[in-house]
């Protein structure tokens, strides 16, 4: 979803709205998800993968809300 250069959809239609165009819908991260790791301020509902341990990250009322991740 890096690519992305709709102006209009949801993640459900492949397209990412311009206002959250600069923060893909699944982004990877090396090490601990914070709102730094975005490059505007994320919403609720963002999510993030720590590549590192291998957990999944969603923010959730101004919070960021972990899972390990399993094969």
């Amino acid at each position: 979803m890096e690519n992305v250069y709709g102006t209009l959809g949801a993640q459900a239609t492949g397209t990412v709205p311009v206002t959250n165009a600069p923060n893909p819908s699944l982004r990877l991260v090396p090490g601990l998800v914070t709102d730094a790791s975005f490059t505007r301020q994320p919403l609720d509902g963002a999510m993030a993968v720590e590549s590192a341990n291998k957990r999944l990250y969603v923010r959730v009322g101004g919070q960021w809300l972990r899972s390990a991740l399993k094969a």
